[in-house]
Order: structure tokens, then C-alpha cells, then sequence
């Protein structure tokens, strides 16, 4: 994925089929949060996408040293974080884009806030299936979470353990 600021235009090349989708239908502000770095296909069946303007190492650090800092004191409303993840199966989303179709919301699996942290290190993909630990920094609890998607959207997330 692409923008061009000077003609407020974001367009997806695919290189394979050698074709640009204009992506204007959808929100700018969405667009605008899509970490292209975080961006990338998995399995060679699906398209994980990751919003956000902070990286989840950066968002622990900040907050953990805002907690032992401030302790009692450490106010959430502080923290205006909001990240989405979202995987697409990548034939449904070259079908969508082409009719210009495109639904994140109907493949998005998780909204952290500010105290919710899932690292790079802790994903991963395997037999058509997303697994990451999800870390909730203020309630110091991890859960490892399985997620399965179709072409109709989030199919099945379910938390397999907790851990305290």
C-alpha cells in the first residue's frame, strides 16, 4: 500500500497481477494508520494489517515506566493508544478491492487500548490459524489467543490460556 499526500490518493499495487487499486473509498483517517512496516502475508493466504502510531515496545516501555513512576498516581486517560489487527484472506481482499469493497471491521480481531500489549515476538502463524499473547500491562495478565478467519470475517477467537 501506497499514499500520495499531494493528491490525497492511497492505492494497493499487486505485483504479481500487475494492478493498482485506487483505495479512496476508504477513510482517509484509517488509511492514515495502517503501519505499512507491520503489514505482511502470511501463509501466502492472508494479509495481516496492524493501525497504530506507536510500536508495542515502545507502548510497554512508555506505560510500564509510567506505572512504576507514578504508581498509584498513573492515570490511563493519559494514554490515547488504539491499535487494531486485522487479517484478511488476501484472495478475498484482492476480490474486495476490485469491486471496491474493502471491510477491515468485518476481519478485525483485536482493538488494544493503552494497557494492552501484544509483541512481534509473541505472533505467529500456523496451519491457517493466528496465535498471539496478548499482555494486559495493568492487571499484569497474559493470555495466549488463537484466532481463525474465513472469507466472511473472524470465524472463531478464543483465549486457549491465561496466565497471571
Amino acid at each position: 500500500m501506497n499514499n500520495c499526500k499531494k493528491y490525497k490518493s492511497y492505492f494497493f499495487f499487486d505485483a504479481v497481477a500487475e494492478k493498482i487499486y485506487n483505495l479512496l473509498y476508504v477513510p482517509e483517517k484509517f488509511i492514515n494508520e495502517i503501519e505499512i512496516p507491520q503489514t505482511t502475508l502470511l501463509g501466502g493466504k492472508y494479509i495481516f494489517f496492524q493501525t497504530g502510531r506507536i510500536g508495542d515496545s515502545e507502548k510497554f516501555d512508555i506505560i510500564f515506566e509510567a506505572i512504576q513512576e507514578k504508581k498509584e498516581n498513573f492515570d490511563p486517560s493519559d494514554f490515547r493508544v488504539n491499535q487494531k489487527m486485522i487479517i484478511y484472506p488476501l484472495s478475498k481482499f484482492l476480490e474486495d478491492i476490485s469491486i471496491r469493497n474493502v471491510d477491515f471491521k468485518r476481519y478485525c480481531f483485536e482493538e488494544m487500548d493503552f494497557n494492552v500489549v501484544v509483541p512481534n515476538c509473541c505472533r505467529w502463524f500456523e496451519n491457517d490459524e493466528f496465535f498471539y499473547i496478548k499482555t494486559s500491562i495493568a492487571h499484569n495478565k497474559s493470555e495466549l489467543i488463537r484466532v481463525k478467519v474465513s472469507d466472511n470475517g473472524v470465524e472463531r477467537k478464543e483465549i486457549i490460556c491465561s496466565l497471571n
